[in-house]
């Protein structure tokens, strides 16, 4: 696959983000399912004086089946995500995340007789911890 990505520092704080991916997905011993992914998206995210930082981002675009009638296993799809990290001590950081993806298929399913349509949801909270420079568990 290929992956662009184009960001712009408006200063030491904030900045811009845009990428652009394609990407050839195969499934061994089920090439009916090969899809070509392309995705585009954007991100803005900011560091305040405290340490803490956020980030909130959009995306879109499409898998694309390879194989002739296959379109049911195709889907167009945008999703947003956003999320941020404060710092608790000097070597722990708390951090959250949520991610949401809609994804609406390129044809009725054969056995379903309908066509297929997804919402996903994530939410993620954690800790990191840097235990000496350079790593971080």
């Amino acid at each position: 696959g290929v992956l662009g990505e184009w960001i712009y520092r408006m200063d030491g704080f904030r900045q811009w983000g845009s990428f652009v991916q394609v990407l050839e997905v195969r499934y061994p011993m089920q090439a009916l399912r090969n899809v070509r992914r392309s995705v585009v998206g954007t991100s803005y995210s900011h560091l305040f004086r405290n340490g803490s930082s956020a980030y909130a981002g959009l995306y879109g675009g499409r898998e694309q089946p390879q194989a002739s009638g296959a379109d049911p296993l195709g889907h167009r799809l945008w999703g947003l995500r956003a999320g941020g990290q404060w710092p608790l001590a000097p070597q722990w950081v708390a951090f959250a995340r949520a991610d949401w993806e809609h994804r609406r298929y390129g044809g009725q399913d054969p056995f379903f007789a309908v066509t297929r349509s997804d919402r996903q949801a994530q939410l993620a909270l954690g800790l990191s911890w840097t235990p000496a420079p350079g790593w971080r568990v």
